[in-house]
């Protein structure tokens, strides 16, 4: 595809009607840069650029070149230097979608995501596809879901439970989530289309199964090697205390099907839904996938710090977890929805829980 751009002037429109054409811009994909009053877009992208211009316009043209300078017109400087041949390409109208330009315009064929065959394993740096908004969300809600959760428990011992026990930990897990996925809501709700799919949140793929399968054995057999190569180096000992919940929940029957629903079921969809979802999507937007990959995976690990870890365990619990976020954030850029990673995490986790039932 050609990298040429097309130019236009909107000094005839007032602030708020730039301000609104940039917003439309960012929520269809348009890649516009700005200068003042002027902006340019990619000459692929000149279309779909017309049209939002034309609505705003009050006008029902398709080109922007055919509404009148002056007047709040948009007047269309450049034209496109060089012709795009037809093919399909990633719908500026539709993200996630690839629509086919026929060689001077859109047209209504709209097919399935543009194959990923030749989509590297780590991003270039400055990508920003996947990029989310609602940052500040993003820290309400998982600061407002561990306060939660902690309030819920605390409530629960006063009513009588123990901390460890199922019903005490149902209801923490059960209130933290509410905090990690209410911030994904209120964020497409609020920057989105309002569907959790501008998150990667889609129906899963049958050939996800054998991704997360594969990848969680990768990640399995790396966690083992990392932890013992630091405990022969560190001599790091009394690992009891870890990052899983299978410690505070007994081992009755009852604690065992907890721990699985938990950390098989649960877990798995609300924290790829927020860490690799909203949070990685927010990091894309300000720092490009490459690097957002690698802050998830840090924040991944330092959020499984528990209170009473001793300097040890807490470091050896980051050098284990932090790679596997850094997987399931790879996946995530990789295959562009969640599926893959929510599986590789839930298989994950499942190697963990059938040690527990196996050890009983």
């Amino acid at each position: 595809m050609t990298a040429h751009r097309v130019t236009y002037d909107l000094a005839d429109w007032p602030a708020e009607s730039r301000d609104a054409l940039a917003w439309l811009f960012s929520q269809n994909g348009i890649e516009a840069v700005w200068q003042g009053s002027w902006f340019s877009v990619p000459a692929m992208q000149q279309p779909a650029a017309d049209r939002l211009i034309a609505w705003l316009n009050g006008t029902d043209g398709d080109r922007a070149g055919a509404v009148p300078a002056g007047n709040g017109g948009a007047a269309l400087y450049q034209a496109q230097l060089a012709p795009t041949p037809p093919g399909w390409y990633p719908d500026p109208l539709q993200p996630g979608a690839s629509r086919w330009w026929d060689g001077r315009r859109w047209t209504d064929y709209v097919g399935a995501p543009p194959a990923s065959l030749d989509r590297g394993w780590f991003p270039p740096p400055g990508d920003r596809e996947q990029s989310a908004r609602g940052g500040w969300l993003a820290l309400a809600g998982f600061v407002g879901g561990q306060l939660a959760s902690i309030a819920v428990v605390l409530l629960a011992i006063v009513l009588g439970a123990t901390s460890r026990s199922v019903p005490t930990l149902v209801v923490g897990e059960f209130a933290l989530w509410a905090g990690l996925f209410g911030s994904c809501k209120l964020a497409v709700d609020r920057y989105g289309t309002g569907s959790l799919r501008d998150l990667g949140l889609v129906r899963l793929r049958p050939g996800d199964v054998g991704i997360g399968a594969l990848a969680s054995l990768v990640a399995r057999v790396g966690t083992l090697i990392i932890a013992a190569i630091l405990v022969i180096i560190f001599g790091i000992d009394n690992l009891g205390n870890d990052t899983s919940v299978t410690r505070s929940s007994g081992v009755s029957t009852l604690g065992v099907v907890a721990v699985a629903l938990i950390v098989v079921v649960g877990a798995p969809f609300f924290e790829e839904l927020f860490f690799r979802g909203l949070v990685q999507g927010v990091l894309t937007r300000r720092y490009g996938g490459r690097a957002a990959i690698c802050l998830q995976a840090i924040a991944f690990g330092l959020v499984h710090y528990q209170i009473g870890m001793s300097a040890g365990q807490a470091f050896l619990t980051f050098a284990m977890i932090m790679p596997t976020g850094f997987l399931l954030g790879v996946l995530r850029w990789r295959y562009e929805r969640l599926g893959p990673g929510m599986l590789t995490h839930a298989f994950f986790n499942a190697m963990a829980v059938a040690v527990l039932i196996a050890t009983r």
